[in-house]
């Protein structure tokens, strides 16, 4: 594959990942502008959306804000019923039609949002340039070359591996925690039975992946931060001191972890812009 055919591949898909946002950013004025006040009148027994509705009057990027939540909220309302923060009633009875047309709108935007970063990541770290020269070493020598471009900048490099490194160090982690929510959740929610903070949450692990990871992410900044929520008599400060050592190390570490490689990925992520 020489190195036009890369460019002219990743130019393809950067065209049509903004030709559908640019559909979908038409898609979201116009439900903004003309079903503004249908969508109100059947989510009205909505927090979040009514905590929302004011950026309809904050112009059309407002507007596109407040479809969005609406969007999200129709996609998954199972996890925000939970929370308090969506009617049950409300979402059953919405238009069908319109609730379709939005819940496709909030996935293809999803989608296209991720596919545009991820493409804009592997140009800044000359992948598309790596694979060509993959191809073009397997041409030549029967083999493919397993390093970044020889006489690229060696920084180019660096950022390569770093990103692959932190991916895969962001994989391990999901790895642990889905092996914790699997094996070892009922353990954690025994031992914060007292808890309202917890208890009144617990119905999130029947929510699938997305709803335990939420769950944990509550359980682990309550055991690593629990002063505010033992003052505010959300935590027991009995089932916070009789936590067992080994989960709160588990817990402390995974959630150390995460963060550390939030933050080498938003370095690296801004080191691409220079």
């Amino acid at each position: 594959m020489k190195m036009v055919s890369t460019n002219t591949l990743y130019l393809c898909f950067i065209t049509l990942i903004f030709t559908g946002l640019i559909i979908n950013i038409g898609r979201s004025l116009y439900l903004a502008y003309t079903q503004k006040d249908f969508i109100l009148s059947h989510l009205e027994n909505c927090k979040l959306v009514k905590r929302w509705a004011f950026m309809n009057r904050v112009g059309p990027w407002g507007r596109m804000v407040f479809i969005g939540t609406v969007s999200g909220l129709l996609a998954s309302p199972r996890i925000q019923i939970i929370l308090g923060e969506a009617n049950a009633e409300d979402i059953e009875n919405f238009p069908k039609k319109l609730k379709q047309a939005l819940i496709t709108l909030q996935r293809t935007t999803r989608w296209l949002v991720v596919s545009l970063i991820a493409l804009t990541v592997a140009q800044k770290l000359n992948f598309f340039e790596f694979l060509a020269h993959g191809q073009s070493s397997k041409a030549s020598y029967g083999i493919a070359t397993t390093l970044p471009i020889e006489n690229s900048d060696p920084t180019h490099s660096i950022r390569f591996w770093v990103f692959i490194i932190d991916i895969c160090g962001l994989l391990f982690f999901l790895s642990a925690a889905s092996y914790i929510i699997y094996k070892k959740l009922d353990e954690l929610l025994s031992h914060l039975k007292n808890c309202r903070a917890i208890t009144k949450l617990s119905s999130l692990r029947n929510e699938g992946l997305q709803g335990k990871l939420m769950l944990l992410g509550q359980i682990s900044s309550l055991i690593i931060f629990p002063n505010r929520r033992v003052l505010s008599g959300d935590a027991d400060i009995q089932d916070i001191k009789n936590f067992p050592p080994s989960l709160r190390r588990l817990i402390t570490t995974l959630y150390t972890m995460l963060w550390i490689l939030l933050i080498v990925l938003l370095g690296l992520i801004f080191s691409l812009r220079r």
